[in-house]
């Protein structure tokens, strides 16, 4: 009888997010006869508790992983990661996200992984970065890429970035975009007035929400500022955000200086989208 092979699926943080949702429903859903799941996570996040609670999925937490750059840190993290990987001697590492990305590939090669994936949910090289850093993260992501089996992005855009920043050949990288699923979305039953009123909204005005975490990938400062541009013209119009992160306290700070407390909710991390989306 073949036994099942090993796939270890790495991901900085488990918060509440696409690439998030996404590695934990393709762990939880791989076929246990052919496959033996390991899921391999840094610093505590939101849905931890859910990783640990899936039935057959081996988790690993591997604190020293984090996502901002800390030198240290990074090097304890490659140092647990290579040694696990050399314990746990699975036959495929599949990493998610820029930092696990970059450490759970290296790790995976000294620990003579022979098939490594990535999955390019986005990037951590933004236009904010100063020009001699971004050169540096992009000169990385080739070194690791060379030595990447194969990638899979989310979006058309990302692999178009990867081409242009030659992270890769076209043949190595294909697109998977993460499914989503509109019949629960649409069979979703809310009282839209006390949904409104439970999030701090008036339910007689137009709202207007943006869903993601508070990172410089996801651009949460420019809605910030939309929203100032529309109040001027509209000032009927209210305006949410649902997720929080690291530029949680630069929107806060960007929230006052354009007098919006009162028009933009920022509402943190909700289970309930389906619910808000009925409301927007």
């Amino acid at each position: 009888m073949t036994r099942p092979i090993t796939v270890a699926h790495l991901i900085t943080k488990l918060e509440l997010g696409g690439a998030q949702q996404n590695t934990l429903f393709t762990v939880a859903h791989l076929d246990p006869a052919r496959f033996r799941p390991l899921l391999i996570t840094g610093e505590p996040g939101v849905l931890d508790p859910e990783a640990r609670a899936l039935s057959g999925v081996e988790f690993h937490q591997v604190p020293s992983l984090i996502r901002r750059i800390c030198l240290w840190r990074d090097i304890h993290a490659l140092f647990t990661l290579t040694a696990l990987l050399t314990r746990l001697k699975p036959t495929i590492v599949h990493t998610h996200s820029s930092k696990a990305g970059m450490l759970g590939r290296v790790a995976a090669r000294l620990a003579g992984v022979p098939i490594i994936i990535h999955s390019i949910h986005g990037f951590g090289i933004t236009p904010d970065q100063p020009w001699p850093i971004r050169m540096l993260l992009i000169a990385l992501e080739r070194w690791v890429g060379s030595f990447t089996t194969k990638f899979f992005a989310v979006s058309e855009a990302n692999r178009k970035t990867g081409l242009a920043w030659k992270l890769f050949s076209p043949d190595r990288c294909v697109v998977i975009r993460s499914g989503v699923d509109l019949e629960a979305i649409r069979k979703t039953s809310v009282d839209i007035r006390a949904k409104k009123i439970e999030l701090g909204l008036d339910p007689a005005l137009a709202v207007v929400g943006m869903i993601a975490p508070m990172k410089p990938q996801k651009a949460p400062l420019d809605f910030v500022r939309l929203a100032a541009l529309v109040h001027r013209v509209r000032p009927e119009a209210r305006f949410i955000f649902v997720g929080d992160g690291e530029l949680r306290e630069a929107m806060e700070a960007e929230v006052q200086r354009y007098g919006l407390r009162q028009v933009l909710h920022l509402v943190g991390w909700r289970r309930d989208i389906a619910e808000i989306l009925r409301c927007l």
